[in-house]
């Protein structure tokens, strides 16, 4: 039996991204042709989640980085301007 003699798999109806190890992809496709070995299908709800996850990140990690450290702070005291 050769290879054409398997039926192509199918995308689950409800896959709204793949998911590879470098990341997500729009397609089953785009993962492929990027080299992906493992690729799993993210359904919207899925997908949402990721997403909200993510944005939830980089806004801890913005308002982290926003504040002054300790060592900064104290310095500034030192220096009358606190």
């Amino acid at each position: 039996m050769s290879q054409h003699d398997h039926p192509a798999p199918t995308a689950p109806p409800n896959a709204a991204a793949w998911l590879g190890q470098a990341g997500l992809y729009r397609t089953r496709f785009e993962a492929v042709r990027n080299f992906e070995q493992s690729i799993a299908p993210v359904s919207t709800d899925e997908l949402f989640n990721l997403a909200s996850k993510q944005v939830l990140t980089q806004l801890s990690e913005g308002r982290q980085s926003a504040r002054p450290s300790n060592a900064e702070t104290n310095s500034l005291e030192q220096e009358g301007h606190a």
